[in-house]
This record gives structure tokens, sequence and C-alpha cells, in this order.
């Protein structure tokens, strides 16, 4: 099987990757401190388990 490598044109990359390729990504101000709070809360929860434990549903 013969392989040929190219750069694609700015229409394939369109769509491939379902958009403009200069549109920005916009994320909510706050919303890597919730995740990361939130990632914090769980990891607590996991630590106060005893062996052999589960953590409850939510």
């Amino acid at each position: 099987m013969k392989m040929t490598i190219r750069d694609l044109s700015a229409d394939e990359l369109e769509a491939v990757s379902g958009g403009k390729p200069s549109s920005p990504v916009s994320v909510p101000a706050n919303a890597f401190d919730k995740l990361l709070a939130s990632i914090d809360k769980n990891l607590e929860a996991v630590k106060q388990l005893k062996p052999g434990g589960y953590l409850p549903p939510g």
C-alpha cells in the first residue's frame, strides 16, 4: 500500500475538524475553577473510603 503525505487544504481541515480553523474556543471564566474544585471534592471522598468501600452514586 502506497501512502502519500501532503498538507490539507483549509476546506479539508474544516471538514475534518467540524469548524473553521480560525474559530476561537470560548470557555466561561470560572469553568476551570469549578472543575478543579469538583476534582478536589471527589479526591477527598476517595481518600475517606475504607478498604473495599464504594462511592455512592451521584
